[in-house]
């Protein structure tokens, strides 16, 4: 796997290929690229206009994917989108309160300040109240919002399958499957989104994200199934209720076989 060290950052003098997406020119190596993906090394081959230019246009292409496979093709490995710190579980025990941190504040306090934490109990209640409440809708929003790492491991396997770079690939599809396992993202609003990206993004015939989502799906039903939205995915996505059924089955065929 090649090592160096985002060489292609660097606008150095001796490249000799442009990839050029949504108007920023990468100047990159053409030995190093096309080695590793036959797809560029056919469009810098024969007649073709990116032969004659040395400028391979990416219209259709995220550009932070693009960025992303860049650093794979120099560097071996990509960093996908960060989680926001505050991202939890609904399950997840919120910290205490401000109300409960000023609960029967400590008689020895400097200044004999009882009977003044006393009488200023209610404003902090109500300012507590407050707080949490503006907490709670923080929470909801990053709950609600799209699992930006998952989305961006979906986008770069779509663009190595496109782009033939195997190994990439294989990263991508780790990488999703790892981030799957972080934070419960079954149980945000957001993963039927995920869901939907996956069957959308990737050929039909591709069943590697597939299989770890209807896995997920599987591991998850009654939950998942309690969520009508998720149950509409479900229908109206060609192929996602299948994929789960077959998980079903093929975990219910073992059970029976383990208690034989």
């Amino acid at each position: 796997m090649p090592r160096f060290g985002g060489l292609w950052r660097l606008n150095d003098k001796c490249t000799d290929l442009t990839l050029r997406c949504n108007g920023e020119d990468f100047q990159i190596h053409r030995l190093l690229v096309c080695h590793q993906s036959p797809v560029l090394a056919a469009a810098m081959g024969g007649k073709f206009r990116e032969a004659q230019s040395g400028i391979i246009e990416l219209p259709e292409d995220d550009l932070d994917t693009v960025k992303r496979a860049l650093s794979f093709l120099y560097d071996g490995d990509y960093e996908g989108a960060t989680l926001p710190e505050t991202s939890t579980t609904p399950s997840e025990t919120p910290e205490p309160s401000l109300v409960q941190a000023l609960e029967d504040p400590s008689p020895q306090e400097e200044g004999g300040r009882t009977g003044l934490a006393s009488r200023a109990a209610p404003r902090r209640e109500s300012q507590a109240a407050e707080e949490e409440s503006q907490a709670a809708e923080e929470m909801s929003n990053v709950l609600a919002s799209p699992r930006l790492d998952l989305a961006s491991h979906i986008e770069v396997y779509a663009f190595a399958d496109r782009y033939d770079i195997p190994g990439l690939k294989i990263l991508a599809a780790a990488k999703f499957n790892t981030s799957l396992k972080v934070g419960s993202p079954w149980k945000h609003s957001s993963f039927r989104n995920i869901v939907q990206q996956v069957y959308q993004c990737t050929p039909v015939s591709d069943k590697i994200l597939k299989q770890t989502i209807a896995l997920t799906c599987r591991n998850h039903i009654a939950y998942l199934l309690s969520d009508a939205n998720f149950g509409l995915v479900v229908r109206d996505l060609d192929g996602v209720g299948l994929d789960i059924l077959q998980e079903v089955i093929t975990q219910h065929l073992q059970e029976v076989q383990e208690l034989k």
